[in-house]
């Protein structure tokens, strides 16, 4: 029984090193810096259609990509590769499926706003619960505590848009609302991708000294 315990929480161990490489956090960072960039295209008069053919590639290639390559050439050379039990393997799919569900919702909103159509304080509403419920239960499957706070600032964001849009008429609400929780999350990430490397850096070589022999 005691050797049942410890297993699973060899598991849980193993598995929380994978999400602690700040990767996840940097990706979303990247997501929502679509957002200020649309709203800085539009702000300087940038057409619709080349905002759509700008930044849905940026939002749909770039961060996945980016978040991949990542695990595969940061991650993994560190801490190896791993096998995970049945539930471990659901929680990853999940993860996945929040994940992409978030994606679509920005974009859906970001797309939305390029051709004029409101959602109004309902629907934002919605959304806003919709994106903070996705992100709980990301940081609940995975044991990431960070995620929480990356749920509030994502979920804020466009909230605050129609805030600053209503009460505002500052030409910067896309920077203030997405860009700086933006930089927060992005740092965050970059902190601890930082420590990841550092706790895990790989001993260098021993050279042999030449005067020997």
């Amino acid at each position: 029984m005691i050797e049942n315990i410890d297993m699973k929480e060899l598991e849980k161990k193993a598995w929380t090193s994978y999400f602690q490489d700040g990767l996840f956090d940097i990706t979303i960072g990247m997501i929502m810096l679509v957002a200020v960039l649309s709203s800085t295209l539009d702000a300087i008069g940038v057409s619709d259609e080349v905002r759509i053919s700008i930044y849905i590639p940026l939002m749909v290639i770039v961060p996945p990509v980016f978040f991949i390559l990542g695990k595969r050439y940061i991650t993994l050379p560190r801490l190896g590769v791993a096998k995970f039990g049945a539930r471990r393997k659901a929680r990853n799919k999940i993860m996945i499926a929040g994940l992409v569900s978030v994606q679509l919702v920005l974009l859906a909103i970001l797309i939305l706003q390029v051709y004029g159509v409101g959602l109004g304080w309902f629907g934002f509403i919605i959304v806003t619960l919709n994106i903070l419920a996705v992100f709980c239960l990301i940081a609940y499957l995975l044991d990431y505590r960070r995620m929480y706070v990356i749920g509030i600032l994502v979920a804020a964001s466009e909230p605050m848009t129609v805030v600053l849009r209503r009460y505002s008429d500052t030409v910067y609400r896309g920077f203030i609302a997405y860009g700086i929780p933006a930089i927060i999350i992005l740092a965050m990430g970059l902190i601890v991708l930082h420590h990841f490397m550092r706790k895990y850096e790989k001993p260098a070589k021993e050279t042999p000294d030449a005067s020997q022999g």
